[in-house]
């Protein structure tokens, strides 16, 4: 049976909004069309925009150092964000970083670089040098501007072809290497202050997009991007040149060197004025003669100096490692890890406490047995073996932030096994009385690197506040 047609004259059919705004009149009724319009065009896209990722000190200068102060760190045992947060806080760092900020005499298409730089560098906060440009044309094109990728990116700076479309370019346009380039180091310097100077999300975005690098929190766990944003730099240090950057090298050495004197003679003495300065929580992270050495370089390394200046070098250097976000007045706010455990799991054992034979590496949370185990990040696991003596089982993840992460008295969950990727808050273990244990418990571990013994971390400095 067919339905009956509405009345058009009943009340009881009609939208009780369309009712009250048939009621007041034309104009208000306009008015009201009016903001609801704006509220959802300006109010709602303005609400919903996802805040820019943190400063970190990582700039593009900073990053063609970065090999230096590993290398440096390896050989005197120091380190190697305490090295670089010295040297940016340094009184030489502002020539240092000019030996790398100027012109790419021998590279290719050089004159369009430095044209499209000086146009799109003005009165910007953060500066895309010469080199990371003449690095991403190698890494994307190896200077070639006939180079169509199979996604359809094209040309030396390989923009995809929407990129082009920005400019109302056809694709054989975005091709020339004038436009190319122009486009390309847009893009760059938008993504460096976008980014607030960090050039490993610069050059993420750059590759992935800056939707992922914030979707992610940092640079995605893609293998080409994570690839991307450790060769681009390694390409700028040539483009820079040895020759310029050699006294950088030999200041860095130098301060490491004189760094570990400095810790070594002041082992012990002066742990106790640190920890009231400073807090435990700095002087177990770095030991107490590290940073005692940092309070005794002298002002070729430090400028003043002081425990304020100290204290600045810890921060920075937890910066550059991702341990913590630090706000403006330079307070602990809270790393970016999540809890493995759910907050009914109280910590038993804390980072480098004094154990029998050894310091304790990790956090203990103690829990029923098979009580599942979270992710700290996301990321892969790259460590899933017994481990009788120790922790009896463990997983290991390598997050997309380039922190590592152990989960120790756990057996793994579900088709968790080695290159498995997992996301931040996922299930990947259960707890398990196993090894070397009084109890069910998680053994917790962070690093900064793959050396178990100099590699690992507080982890209360890394996890989210609860």
């Amino acid at each position: 049976m067919p339905m009956l047609p509405t009345n058009p004259n009943n009340r009881k059919d009609r939208d009780p909004l369309l009712v009250l705004l048939m009621g007041m009149g034309a104009l208000p009724t306009l008015l009201i069309l009016l903001l609801i319009t704006f509220t959802i065009f300006m109010v709602v896209p303005f609400i919903n925009k996802p805040e820019a990722l943190p400063e970190d000190g990582t700039t593009t200068t900073m990053s063609m150092f970065r090999d230096y102060y590993e290398e440096a760190a390896a050989k005197y045992n120091i380190p190697w964000e305490i090295l670089a947060a010295i040297h940016a806080k340094s009184p030489q760092y502002t020539s240092h970083a000019s030996k790398v900020s100027g012109t790419v005499p021998n590279v290719k298409y050089k004159e369009y670089i430095e044209s499209s730089l000086y146009r799109w560098n003005k009165d910007r906060k953060y500066q895309v040098t010469p080199a990371l440009v003449a690095a991403v044309m190698e890494q994307e094109s190896n200077f070639n501007p006939n180079v169509v990728s199979s996604a359809g990116a094209v040309g030396l700076m390989q923009l995809m072809p929407s990129n082009c479309q920005a400019r109302k370019w056809t694709i054989q346009d975005c091709k020339i290497p004038v436009n190319n380039i122009d486009r390309g180091v847009e893009l760059l310097v938008n993504h460096l202050n976008n980014f607030n100077g960090n050039i490993k999300y610069t050059l993420a975005a750059y590759n992935a997009g800056a939707g992922n690098v914030k979707r992610y929190d940092g640079v995605p766990p893609f293998q080409e991007t994570q690839n991307y944003v450790k060769k681009v730099p390694q390409r700028m240090s040539k483009f820079a040149g040895e020759t310029n950057l050699a006294p950088v090298k030999d200041y860095i050495f130098d301060l490491a060197q004189t760094l570990q004197e400095e810790a070594d003679s002041q082992k012990g003495i002066c742990k106790k004025d640190a920890t009231q300065k400073l807090g435990e929580e700095t002087v177990s992270t770095y030991g107490d003669n590290v940073i005692c050495g940092i309070y005794k370089l002298d002002s070729k390394f430090t400028g003043d100096g002081g425990w304020d200046y100290v204290n600045e070098v810890a921060s920075q250097a937890n910066l550059f490692t991702g341990r913590v976000t630090i706000d403006g007045n330079v307070k602990y706010t809270g790393g970016t890890l999540a809890w493995p455990l759910a907050p009914n799991c109280p910590i038993t054992g804390r980072w480098n406490e004094r154990r029998p034979g050894h310091f304790h590496r990790g956090l203990d949370l103690a829990c029923a047995e098979n009580t599942l185990v979270r992710a700290a990040g996301d990321g892969v696991i790259y460590i899933d073996k017994d481990n009788p003596g120790g922790f009896g089982h463990y997983l290991g993840i390598k997050h997309s932030n380039g922190l590592i992460s152990w989960y120790g008295h756990t057996i793994p969950y579900g088709s968790v096994r080695v290159g498995t990727k997992v996301t931040k808050g996922q299930y990947i273990g259960l707890i398990r009385k196993i090894g070397r244990s009084t109890g069910p418990h998680l053994h917790f571990e962070v690093h900064i690197g793959l050396n178990p013994s100099s590699d690992a971390r507080d982890p209360l400095l890394f996890l989210q506040k609860k």
